[in-house]
C-alpha cells in the first residue's frame, strides 16, 4: 500500500483528472438524473468534512495512519463532480422541443462563417426564440448550424436575426452502426440543431450586438481581409489564414491529402506547435528580462498577453486554449520558483478545461494534443538522451526527430483507431517542416504589422508565397514515395485499449523508474494476439439484420457468416460501401454482396430468400421475415416459431415521414430514431 502511495504522490493531480474523466464517461453513457447526482455529491462532501471534523477532534495520526481512506474519499467526490458537470452541458443537447411546427425564429450569428461549397455558407448561431402560433418563447440555450445562401454576405458576428420559411431539423445520427458520427462532432461544440434557408426564405437583420467577444472576432475578420489583399496565391492564402487567424478554408484538397499522408495535417489548423513556437520567440526576445523578481513578472506578463492575444486572433479555438493554458501555467511555475512536474501541469490544464466543457474529452483533437504533449513530457529526455553529437546542426536535428518520436508514441493509438493509417514517413517530414512552420509564422506576424505599408508588406507576402510554395511542393513529393502511408483497416476499439494500457505502462516505468510495470507490457502484448483471434472467430459468427437509409433511400443489409449482403432501390454500390467501411474492418468482413431491387428478381442467395412482387419485397433469413410496403414506405419484421408455426410481429420499421395514429413504441422511425439493428 505504501509504494502505491508514494508512487500516487510522485503525480499527484494525475489521480484527480483520472477521477474526473470517469465521472464524464459515467454520465455519459448512462445519463443520470442531475437532481440524483447533486444529492450524491452534497451527501458525500458533508460526510467527508464531518468524519475528518471528528477524527482530528480525536487524533490528528488517525488521518495520516489511513490516509488511503481519504484519497479514495477525494476520489469519490470528483468522480460524482464530473458527473455533475457532464449532466448540466447535457441539458444543450436535450430534445425536449418538437421543432416541426417552428415558423418563425430569432437567432444570433456567433462566428465567422464557412463556405461548404459555392452556394452555401454555414454559421454557428445561438437560438433566442421561436414561434410557433402567435406568441414568442424564449430558448436561450439552443446552439444551432444555419445554412444560408452566400449572397448573404452582411450577416456578422453579433448580428441578430428573424428567419422565416425555413427547413429546421435535429441533427442526424450515423446513418449506419459504426459510421461517422457527425451529431457528435457537434455536440461536443454543444450544437443539435441544423436549419437550413432556401429561395423562399426571409432574413431581417434586428441589431447587432456589440459585446468585446463579437468586436475581437470582428479584428479576426479584417486580420482575414488583409491576407486576402495580400498574397495572389491561393495556397498560399489559405495557408496564411489558417497559421494566423485560424480560419480554415478553401485549401486544395490535393494539399489537404498530402499533409494527411506525410502525417503532418496538424500543422494546418492552429494547435498547440503554433502557440509553442509564439512562446518560444517572446521567450528568446524578452530573455534580458531575468535580473530580479520584478523583470521576471513583466516578463512573464509580456509572454503571456502575447500567447492568450495570438489565442483570441487565431479564433480561441479548443487546441488554442489547451495550449496557452498549458504554457500559463508553466510560466506561474517558473515564476515562483516552485519544482515542478511537467505532467501535473498537463493534467491540471487536462482538468480545467474538462470542468469548463466536458464533451472535449470526446474529441479527436483534444484526445490527440494531451496524448502528445504527454508523450513529449514523459519520452523525449530518454529519447534525446540516446545520442549526443558536437555539432550543433546535427543536435537540432535530432531535437526534432526526438520530439517526433515522443509525440507519435503516444499519439498513435488514436491515430489508427481514427483513421486506421499511418504515415511511414513522418520523422522526415517532421524534420523539414517544422522548421519552416516558424519562419512562415514569424514573417507572417511581420506581414500583418507592416500591412499598411504597401511597398514593404508586398516584398514580405513574395517572401512567404515562395517558401510555401517550396514547403508544399516537398510535402507533395514525399506523399509520391513508396509506402508513404501504411493502412491498420481492423485496428479497433479493443486494441486501442490494449495498446493505451501498454504506453500507460511505460510511461509509469520511465516516470517511478520501477520494472514491474515492463512485465505488465509483457502482459498487455499477449493480449493483442488473443484480441485478434476472438474477432476472426466471433466475425464469422454474426447473424445481424440492419435497416438504415441513405440519401433517402432505404437500405436493408444482412450479415451471415463474415459477409453482408445489402438489398436497396437504386442506391450506388460506392456509396453503400463507404458507409459501411468502419463496421466491415471492425468486424472484418472482406466479402459483401449488392442487390438493386428495382432491377432483381426473386431468388434466393446462400440462407437468404427474396421475393420481389412490383418493388414490394419480401426476404426471408433464418427465422426471419421482413416485407417491404414500398407505398407505406414500411418494413415489417417478423419472427416466425418453429415450435407453434405462427408469425410474430417483431417490429415495424418507418422509412419515410411520420404516419399519424401510430405511436412511438409501436414504430422505429429511422428519421428520427436512427438504424435499426437486430442481432439474431
Amino acid at each position: 500500500m505504501n509504494y502505491i502511495l508514494e508512487n500516487i504522490r510522485a503525480i499527484p493531480f494525475i489521480k484527480i483528472l483520472l477521477s474526473l474523466i470517469i465521472g464524464i464517461l459515467i454520465q455519459w453513457y448512462f445519463h443520470l438524473p442531475t437532481e440524483k447526482i447533486l444529492f450524491c455529491l452534497i451527501f458525500f462532501l458533508l460526510l467527508f468534512v464531518i468524519i475528518t471534523f471528528l477524527i482530528r477532534k480525536i487524533n490528528i495520526n488517525v488521518l495520516f495512519k489511513y490516509e488511503w481512506i481519504w484519497m479514495f474519499f477525494i476520489f469519490i467526490l470528483i468522480t460524482i463532480i464530473g458527473m455533475f458537470e457532464c449532466s448540466l452541458n447535457q441539458k444543450y443537447l436535450k430534445r425536449n422541443i418538437d421543432i416541426k411546427g417552428i415558423k418563425h425564429i430569432v437567432v444570433r450569428i456567433e462566428d465567422l462563417p464557412y463556405k461548404t461549397d459555392s452556394l452555401k455558407t454555414v454559421h454557428s448561431v445561438r437560438i433566442l426564440y421561436y414561434k410557433r402560433d402567435s406568441s414568442w418563447i424564449n430558448l436561450p440555450t439552443k446552439y444551432a448550424l444555419l445554412y444560408v445562401k452566400n449572397e448573404y454576405k452582411e450577416l456578422n458576428p453579433g448580428d441578430e436575426i428573424i428567419l422565416r420559411n425555413f427547413s429546421i431539423k435535429y441533427i442526424q445520427d450515423p446513418v449506419f452502426p459504426e459510421d461517422f458520427n457527425y451529431r457528435l462532432i457537434l455536440n461536443q461544440r454543444k450544437i443539435d440543431i441544423e436549419i437550413k434557408t432556401n429561395e423562399h426564405s426571409e432574413i431581417i437583420k434586428l441589431n447587432n450586438k456589440k459585446t468585446f467577444i463579437y468586436r475581437l472576432i470582428e479584428l479576426r475578420k479584417s486580420l482575414l481581409k488583409i491576407i486576402n489583399k495580400g498574397f495572389k496565391d491561393k495556397n498560399t492564402e489559405s495557408l496564411m489564414t489558417a497559421f494566423l487567424v485560424g480560419y480554415k478554408q478553401d485549401f486544395n484538397k490535393d494539399i489537404l491529402k498530402a499533409f494527411s499522408t506525410c502525417g503532418i495535417i496538424h500543422i494546418l489548423s492552429v494547435s498547440g506547435l503554433h502557440v509553442g513556437i509564439i512562446f518560444i520567440f517572446l521567450n528568446f526576445l524578452f530573455s534580458f528580462l531575468r535580473k530580479n523578481l520584478i523583470q521576471r513578472i513583466i516578463k512573464s506578463l509580456i509572454i503571456l498577453s502575447g500567447i492568450w492575444l495570438y489565442s483570441i486572433l487565431s479564433g480561441f479555438s479548443a487546441p488554442v486554449i489547451r495550449a496557452s493554458l498549458m504554457f500559463t501555467l508553466l510560466t506561474f511555475g517558473t515564476l515562483i520558483d516552485r519544482e515542478r512536474n511537467s505532467l501535473n501541469i498537463l493534467a491540471a490544464s487536462a482538468f480545467i478545461m474538462l470542468i469548463i466543457n466536458p464533451f472535449q474529452l470526446f474529441d479527436i483533437g483534444f484526445q490527440l494534443s494531451y496524448s502528445a504533449m504527454a508523450g513529449i513530457l514523459i519520452f523525449y529526455n530518454p529519447i534525446n538522451l540516446l545520442y549526443l553529437s558536437s555539432s550543433r546542426v546535427i543536435n537540432y536535428i535530432w531535437d526534432i526527430i526526438s520530439l517526433s518520436l515522443s509525440a507519435q508514441i503516444t499519439t498513435l493509438p488514436f491515430i489508427l483507431y481514427y483513421f486506421h493509417t499511418f504515415p511511414t514517413y513522418f520523422l522526415l517530414a517532421n524534420v523539414i517542416v517544422v522548421p519552416i512552420v516558424g519562419v512562415i509564422l514569424y514573417v507572417g506576424i511581420i506581414f500583418l504589422v507592416f500591412s499598411p505599408l504597401t511597398f514593404l508588406s508586398d516584398k514580405i507576402s513574395m517572401v512567404i508565397t515562395f517558401i510555401v510554395k517550396k514547403l508544399i511542393f516537398f510535402v507533395q513529393f514525399v506523399e509520391t514515395l513508396p509506402y508513404s502511408q501504411l493502412k491498420f483497416n481492423h485496428f479497433d476499439i479493443m486494441s486501442l485499449w490494449i495498446i493505451l494500457f501498454i504506453i500507460i505502462f511505460v510511461s509509469l516505468y520511465f516516470v517511478l523508474k520501477n520494472w514491474k510495470y515492463l512485465f505488465l507490457v509483457l502482459v498487455c502484448i499477449c493480449f493483442l494476439p488473443i484480441n485478434r483471434i476472438y474477432k476472426i472467430i466471433d466475425s464469422s459468427k454474426d447473424e445481424l439484420i440492419i435497416i438504415s437509409k441513405i440519401n433517402s433511400t432505404p437500405l436493408i443489409t444482412i450479415i451471415d457468416n463474415g459477409t453482408m449482403y445489402h438489398f436497396s432501390y437504386g442506391l450506388n454500390k460506392n456509396t453503400i460501401s463507404n458507409k459501411t467501411l468502419n463496421f466491415r474492418n471492425n468486424h472484418m468482413i472482406t466479402k459483401e454482396f449488392f442487390f438493386d431491387v428495382n432491377k432483381g428478381d426473386s431468388c434466393r442467395i446462400n440462407n437468404i430468400i427474396l421475393k420481389n412482387v412490383k418493388g414490394d419485397i419480401g426476404i426471408l433469413f433464418k427465422n426471419n421475415i421482413l416485407l417491404v410496403n414500398k407505398k407505406e414506405k414500411m418494413v415489417y419484421h417478423y419472427n416466425y416459431s418453429r415450435n407453434n408455426s405462427k408469425l410474430f410481429l417483431e417490429k415495424k420499421i418507418l422509412l419515410g415521414k411520420w404516419l399519424r395514429g401510430h405511436s412511438n413504441r409501436e414504430i422505429h422511425n429511422i428519421s428520427e430514431d436512427g438504424f435499426y439493428f437486430k442481432e439474431i
